[in-house]
């Protein structure tokens, strides 16, 4: 018996555009932050780690398609 990983198979189908969505979520609330609290190096820094976070996200999702890649039939 062939075993299925939902979970897996729905991060490689549906990871990339998450991953956009999620940092767009994050730059969203680093503008909305500097619209409650105008600071410019606020601003930046949410930005940048915005950046990261969208960075860290894709990394895990291309980790999680090469192992659906690899181990998971097809």
């Amino acid at each position: 018996m062939i075993k299925k990983y939902p979970a897996v198979v729905f991060v490689a189908c549906y990871g990339r555009m998450g991953s956009v969505a999620l940092g767009t979520l994050a730059c969203l609330y680093s503008f909305a932050d500097f619209a409650n609290h105008p600071d410019w190096i606020d601003l930046v820094f949410n930005l940048i780690s915005a950046a990261i976070f969208w960075g860290c996200i894709r990394l895990a999702v291309e980790i999680v398609e090469v192992v659906a890649d690899t181990l998971l039939p097809r």
